[in-house]
């Protein structure tokens, strides 16, 4: 199956890589493999008060431009849909320490949080995959 939808998506112009990327996300939304984990933001109107209980991470434009956070500037950009969790843990840029800090926090377990960009807040959630 995986070949044919391979050839499906070469067939509409994807390089290989792309078509490989995207039969393997085809695969997976249809229940053949692992769903991976995703994350979900909900942009918070400003004069709402933070949920209690939920770290804040502040992410200076030029920390999320180093690329440091790719899911979750993807996920910024895009309120209410889920994007796939790029990596297990974020790189640690060696002028900030908010990738460290998440990952302490997703390491013990916290699955919802915080984070302001560019003066909006958001909160983002965790969705583990499934088998």
């Amino acid at each position: 199956m995986s070949a044919e939808l391979v050839a499906k998506f070469r067939a509409q112009g994807l390089s290989e890589h792309a078509a490989l990327l995207r039969s393997h996300d085809d695969l997976e939304e249809r229940g053949y493999l692992p769903r991976s984990t995703r994350v979900v933001a909900a942009r918070l109107a400003s004069d709402a008060p933070a949920p209690a209980g939920l770290p804040l991470f502040e992410i200076a434009d030029a920390e999320m431009a180093s690329g440091i956070f790719p899911d979750l500037e993807r996920a910024l950009a895009s309120p209410g849909v889920e994007i796939r969790k790029s990596m297990g843990r974020y790189i640690v840029h060696s002028d900030y320490d908010t990738s460290g800090r998440l990952n302490a926090y997703l390491d013990g377990g916290g699955r919802e949080f915080l984070v302001r960009f560019k003066g909006a807040r958001y909160r983002v959630e965790v969705r583990p995959g499934r088998s």
